[in-house]
């Protein structure tokens, strides 16, 4: 009973900042009155949302994460993005932090200067006051 009620007021707590997968077609978001779209670009986001800001990363497709060579050795250091990139295996993943107008916490992210998803955090209706007169 005890682990039960630990693994339920813990995975509550996980909820409170939970953040979904916007869907475009049923969701509606706007920054500065202008609607966030599957097309909107970063520059966009960057120029009429709230504490916009972006964070580029370089992300090597299909290649493990760099490791520590054991014994005290080096790390084992990953290709890095370059023009020489051929087969196209590295990505630029950009991700972008902002509030929209009505204060929804986002973040997008861009793959090669397209956008490829948003999240939205998750907010709980605000519980109204009663007053008993």
């Amino acid at each position: 009973m005890k682990k039960m009620l630990i693994t339920l007021l813990l995975s509550s707590s996980s909820l409170c900042y939970a953040m979904q997968t916007v869907n475009f077609q049923t969701q509606s978001y706007t920054c500065n009155g202008k609607k966030i779209t599957k097309t909107t670009s970063e520059s966009t986001l960057l120029a009429n949302c709230k504490g916009a800001k972006v964070r580029n990363a370089s992300v090597v497709v299909g290649a493990p994460p760099q490791k520590n060579a054991g014994g005290g050795g080096n790390a084992v250091a990953l290709p890095s993005q370059g023009e020489d990139d051929e087969d196209g295996d590295d990505a630029n993943m950009e991700r972008v932090k902002f509030y929209a107008d009505d204060g929804t916490y986002m973040k997008c992210f861009y793959k090669n200067g397209a956008l490829f998803k948003c999240k939205a955090k998750v907010t709980k209706p605000a519980a109204s006051a009663s007053s008993n007169s």
